[in-house]
């Protein structure tokens, strides 16, 4: 076997399983899937917190005070 050989059957290997690795890895993507839901979770709270810190803003603002 020539070096040329061995060269080319190594990194064949290697990217071998580098492509295998890319293609077919799946140990990430429960975790990817619950950050995104975790993720649109906490902005529509944050959203619902703004509308109600607003009305309560604008509830506050209405109070009559008498003014002496």
């Amino acid at each position: 076997m020539t070096h040329y050989q061995l060269y080319r059957s190594y990194l064949q290997a290697r990217l071998g399983r580098l492509a295998e690795r890319v293609v077919d890895d799946e140990r990430g993507s429960a975790t990817a899937e619950q950050i995104v839901m975790i993720g649109a979770a906490v902005i529509g709270a944050a959203i619902v917190g703004g509308i109600i810190w607003a009305k309560m803003q604008d509830g506050a603002s209405n109070i009559q005070t008498p003014a002496p």
